[in-house]
C-alpha cells in the first residue's frame, strides 16, 4: 500500500469565465502539465463556468473539483477532498488575498501565488509575478519574509509547444521574407470587442495577407466577428478553442495580441506584433514591453482606432527591418522556459518535507 505522504497532489485555485477570460486559467494549465510531468496529481478547484470558458480544461487529463458557494467556505471545502498527503496550494485569483491563503495553511504543506497586480498582501512561501519590470520592492511589504519571489518572465508560465517551437521557429524568422500571414489574438472571451476593431482596421489596411482570428467559443461577440471577417477584402480564418497556439504564431509573420499573458508567448517565438493594452493587470508590462522595443504598444483599448490599427499593420508589413528589430528584441526577452524553472523552484521547497515525512 503505498503511503499517502509520499503522494504528491498539487490543488489550482483559479478561474475562468467570459467576465474575466482566460488568461490565469491557461498559464495555471502550463504549469500543471509541467508538475503532472514530474509526478504530481493537479487538481482545479474552479467554478462550474471555467471548463465551458476554456474548454482545454476538460481535455488537459488534469481533475476537476466545482466548488460550491459561498467563497468563504472553499477552504474546507478543498480540504474535505484533498487534505492527504501533501498538498501545495496554487492560487491564482485577483479575489484571493492573504485571508483566503492562512484559512489554507491548516492542510496546504506549501502555497505558492500568481499575482500580477501587487495590490494586496499574500501568505505564502512562493510568489510568481511574470510581468516585465516587476520588483522585489513592489511586493516586500505585502509578502511573509519566508516568501520566495520569482518575477519577470524568466518565469513566465508557457506551454511546453512554445520552447519546444523556439529554435526552428526563430531560425526561420532570420529570413526577413514578405507578410504572408496576420495573427489576431485578444483573449478567449473579448468582452469589449476589440477583435471587431482591429479587423476592420486591418481592412482598412488594405495589405495582401491572410487573416487568423483567434476566439473562444463561449465569447459574447463570435457571431459579430465573423461577419465582419466575411466582408473583409482579406481571406479570414475565425478560430475558436485553438490548443495549438504554437503553431498557429510559427505561421504567422506579424500579430496583433493584447499586453496579457500571450505577450511572453509570442515573445518566445520571435513574432513581431501590435500589442494592446486592456486591463489594469497589463499596464506595467504594456509600459516594459514598449520602453524595450518588445512590440509596437498603440495603448489603452479606449485610446486606440481602426486607423491606429491599419497604421500599424501597414507599417509593419512594407518595413521589413523593423520585424526583424522587434522580433530579435522579443526572443531576446523570454526563452519560454518557466514552468521548468518554477516547478524546480516548487521541488526545492518540497523535498525536504517529503523525505522528512516518508
Amino acid at each position: 500500500m503505498s503511503n499517502p505522504a509520499l503522494e504528491r497532489t498539487a490543488i489550482f485555485r483559479t478561474e475562468a469565465s467570459p467576465e474575466i477570460g482566460g488568461g490565469h486559467l491557461i498559464r495555471c494549465l502550463s504549469l500543471a502539465d509541467g508538475l503532472s510531468n514530474e509526478g504530481w496529481k493537479c487538481v482545479f478547484a474552479t467554478t462550474e463556468k471555467t471548463p465551458d470558458t476554456v474548454p482545454a480544461l476538460n481535455d488537459s487529463g488534469h481533475t476537476i473539483q466545482i466548488l460550491r458557494d459561498p467563497a468563504e467556505d472553499e477552504p474546507t471545502d478543498i480540504a474535505r477532498k484533498w487534505g492527504d498527503g501533501y498538498v501545495f496550494l496554487i492560487v491564482d485569483h485577483y479575489r484571493r488575498d492573504e485571508k483566503f491563503e492562512k484559512a489554507c495553511r491548516s492542510w496546504a504543506d506549501g502555497i505558492l501565488v500568481i499575482d500580477d497586480l501587487a495590490n494586496r498582501g499574500h501568505d505564502c512561501d512562493l510568489l510568481l509575478d511574470q510581468t516585465l519590470g516587476r520588483v522585489r520592492d513592489d511586493y516586500t511589504p505585502r509578502v511573509n519574509r519566508e516568501c520566495r519571489m520569482l518575477l519577470g518572465p524568466d518565469y513566465a508560465l508557457l506551454r511546453e509547444q512554445f520552447p519546444a517551437a523556439r529554435k526552428e521557429v526563430l531560425s526561420r524568422r532570420m529570413k526577413a521574407g514578405a507578410v504572408r500571414r496576420i495573427l489576431i489574438s485578444l483573449g478567449a472571451t473579448d468582452p469589449e470587442d476589440v477583435n471587431s476593431l482591429v479587423l476592420q482596421g486591418v481592412a482598412r489596411s488594405g495589405v495582401d495577407a491572410a487573416v487568423d482570428v483567434v476566439m473562444g467559443s463561449q465569447s459574447p461577440n463570435l457571431a459579430k466577428v465573423k461577419k465582419i471577417a466575411e466582408g473583409m477584402p482579406q481571406k479570414v480564418r475565425v478560430l475558436t478553442d485553438v490548443s495549438d497556439m504554437a503553431a498557429l504564431m510559427a505561421s504567422a509573420n506579424i500579430s496583433v495580441g493584447a499586453a496579457g499573458v500571450s505577450t511572453w508567448e509570442r515573445c518566445c517565438l520571435g513574432l513581431p506584433s501590435i500589442v494592446i493594452i486592456r486591463a489594469e493587470s497589463q499596464r506595467l508590462q504594456g509600459h516594459f514591453v514598449k520602453k524595450n522595443g518588445l512590440a509596437m504598444v498603440l495603448g489603452w483599448t479606449h485610446e486606440v482606432s481602426g486607423e491606429d490599427i491599419s497604421s500599424a499593420v501597414t507599417l509593419l508589413v512594407e518595413n521589413s527591418d523593423r520585424r526583424q528589430e522587434i522580433g530579435k528584441a522579443a526572443s531576446a526577452a523570454c526563452d519560454g522556459r518557466g514552468v521548468e524553472r518554477t516547478v524546480r523552484e516548487i521541488d526545492k521547497l518540497v523535498r525536504p518535507k517529503v523525505l522528512r515525512v516518508g
